[in-house]
């Protein structure tokens, strides 16, 4: 049997290890890296992964919402998912009564009817329909509007009212009608009041008749109070009569930015009127700037 020997760098030899055909089992010192060699051909396509939990497709079917399902995002159907309402009117059975030109309705859902009228939330009309808080000549609401409220720290509420009234001897320069509401949270507060009355000098019919808006700011986290309802009605001791035509809930800013426009549109309006006077009077209102 031959034995292999290797030289080592100071001139002595060692015996090696070698396998049975030969091959020299002894390790080397390592050396450095060597450069990187050229890159390989590419290899073949992996197998397709697991369905992903992300997005789902762009665009669900009509009316649906993206929503939260067990932590995945998913397209919901609108019903299951309805928006909170920032204020909810507890005792719709007590506080009042759904009213319209043929008198009293009777409905299960008082709070569907009164969105369906023509006089919710809007100023423009003026036909005495929606939810009777005040009636049978009494100038208080018959029990406090009892109310929950979600996420309305400083924000503006506004209510609408509609309202009619009669004088028994009107006469002119006499203060007409008004409406208060009384919050029992000391910080919810009245920020703006604004009317759009209408009166006839009809004694069979009632002489004043209009509605009112009062806007409400939020100064403090509230999340329930109750409000009342008194009618001021001067001369106006007949047939007192006030409809809540519900509420509608802004931004501070965009509550101001609201009104600053209601006020010039209003604004024009007067102009446009005394502009058409004007006419029919042959005035010259250009003299009025320059003198």
């Amino acid at each position: 049997m031959a034995i292999l020997y290797g030289t080592q760098s100071n001139g002595e030899t060692l015996p090696v290890l070698v396998d049975q055909f030969g091959n020299l089992l002894a390790k080397g010192i390592e050396g450095n890296q060597g450069p990187p060699g050229p890159e390989g051909p590419e290899g073949p396509e992996g197998p397709e992964g697991p369905e992903g939990v992300g997005v789902p497709t762009p665009y669900g079917n009509e009316t649906q919402v993206l929503t939260i399902v067990n932590g995945i995002p998913a397209w919901a159907d609108s019903s299951l998912t309805p928006p909170v309402e920032a204020l909810t009117l507890l005792n719709w059975d007590i506080a009042g009564q759904c009213e319209d030109s043929n008198g009293i309705v009777t409905t299960q859902d008082p709070y569907g009817w009164c969105k369906e009228q023509e006089t919710w939330c809007n100023s423009s009309v003026i036909s005495q329909v929606g939810y009777k808080i005040i009636g049978n000549n009494d100038p208080f609401s018959p029990s406090p509007m009892q109310w929950e409220f979600d996420d309305v720290y400083g924000k503006v509420i506004t209510f609408f009212y509609q309202f009619a009234a009669k004088a028994e001897d009107r006469k002119a320069g006499d203060q007409y009608p008004n409406i208060n509401t009384t919050w029992s949270d000391p910080n919810i507060s009245n920020v703006s009041d604004a009317a759009d009355p209408s009166s006839s000098d009809a004694a069979d019919s009632l002489n004043y008749r209009g509605n009112f808006q009062k806007s409400f700011i939020f100064t403090r986290p509230t999340s329930s109070a109750s409000c009342t309802h008194s009618f001021e009605c001067g001369r106006y001791s007949l047939n007192q009569m006030v409809w809540w035509c519900g509420w509608k809930v802004e931004d501070a800013g965009t509550f101001a930015v609201n009104r600053q426009v209601q006020i010039e549109q209003n604004l024009r309006a007067v102009q446009a009127q005394v502009r058409q006077v004007a006419m029919s009077m042959d005035i010259d209102l250009s003299r009025l700037k320059r003198d």
